[in-house]
Parts: structure tokens; sequence; C-alpha cells
């Protein structure tokens, strides 16, 4: 799993390389590797080494963890992104071509989003393709230009009971199928400045999973 930032903006040499070692010292191990699993952006997607990835496909499954974070245009600007959403469905798009299979990261809690932009993002993405989503609150690092809001009160953290309320919502309205890789985030605890209840993950998931209980009865509905 090479998840830290965007191994895609190596070179071709030196990513085909770095995979190349993960395997080889997992076989010294007398493991078997099925599937590899590489975290990028939708802007980098150079054509050589996505044409590399489906070569992959051939002798394992390949799956791409894309970092969405929103579908909405003024929280992409918000995240200081630095692309549109224009970017996104084209990277998809490409990704629908080929046997890599797609991952997408979102993320709840964005300054000025709608209360249902997470469902709104994630039927979106189900649409165009992706076989798996990520979700997570935003949280506050140590050291980020996040942290310098937040100490000025000019952000505030999803509440733990509005982020169940928002994921739960999402995952009720996705269609079947879907894979779910993660419904919150990790921090380390020194490096986590807020909330403090994503440490607790255990027991969100349960409340995540009791929340359930109170959800209407799905409806066959146009989406």
């Amino acid at each position: 799993y090479f998840q830290s930032y965007s191994a895609t903006n190596l070179p071709l040499e030196r990513f085909a390389s770095a995979l190349d070692e993960a395997r080889d010292a997992a076989a010294a191990l007398g493991a078997n590797v099925r599937a590899i699993s590489v975290s990028t952006r939708p802007d980098l997607l150079p054509e050589p080494v996505l044409n590399y990835l489906q070569e992959l496909t051939e002798n394992c499954q390949i799956w791409l963890e894309l970092g969405v974070q929103t579908v909405d245009p003024r929280g992409l600007q918000w995240l200081r992104r630095g692309h549109g959403l224009d970017v996104v469905e084209r990277a998809l798009a490409r990704l629908n071509k080929t046997r890599v299979q797609t991952c997408a990261h979102l993320i709840a809690g964005i300054p000025g989003e709608r209360e249902d932009q997470l469902t709104r993002s994630a039927l979106w993405l189900a649409e165009r393709g992706v076989q798996a989503l990520k979700f997570h609150p935003l949280h506050v690092l140590r050291g980020t230009p996040l942290e310098a809001l937040y100490a000025a009160g000019r952000f505030e953290p999803l509440s733990r009971e509005g982020y169940v309320e928002r994921l739960v919502e999402a995952l009720w309205e996705l269609p079947d199928g879907i894979v779910l890789q993660r419904l919150t985030a990790g921090a380390r605890p020194a490096q986590l400045v807020a909330p403090q209840w994503i440490l607790d993950k255990e027991s969100l998931e349960r409340q995540i999973a009791a929340r359930f209980i109170f959800m209407p009865p799905r409806q066959n509905s146009v989406r």
C-alpha cells in the first residue's frame, strides 16, 4: 500500500522501481502479492504511469486511491486543491477505460459546504464508476495552515454526532456494490489538535452501525 503523498508524481522509472522493490521484499518473506494500492491525486495521473498500472493488472489487482475530497467546486477551492471538478471527471473517465480499480477519498466538514454534500459527492462518484470509497472528517493537525485557522476561531470541526449523521446519510443512499474501505480518519495523538473524538475509532464505528436502526425505509427513487 503506497499511501503517503502522491506516488504517481515520481518519474515512471522510480515509481516502477519502488513497486518492484516492495514485491521483491514480500517474495523474500514468502508472501504472494495479490493486490497493490497506490494513492494519488486526480491531477497527477500521467499517461505512462497509468499505462504501467494497467500492465500490472495482468498479474495482480491494482487499486488507485484518488484524493477527490469533495465534488463541490467551492470546497475544492477552500481546500486549495489546485484543480477543478473537471480534472476529477477526466481522471475517472480515463480510469474507467482500464482494469485499474478506483477508491475515492471524501472529506466531510469543509467550511461552507451543504449539510448533504458528503451524500452528493458519494453519489456523484458512484455514478462515475468508482468501486470503493473512504470517508474522513476534516481534522486539524499540528503545523498545518488549518491549525492556524482553528486557533484564530476561523474553523470549527464537525462534532462527532454531526459527522455520524452526514456519513450514515451518505452510506444509506449509496447503490449496492460500493466497497467501503474506511469510515473515519486516523491520526497520531501527538499530531492531532482537534477533534479528539476521531481517536476513538472502535466506539465511533459502533455508533455509526447503531445509527442505521433509526434510518427510514429505503425508497426506490431516481437519484
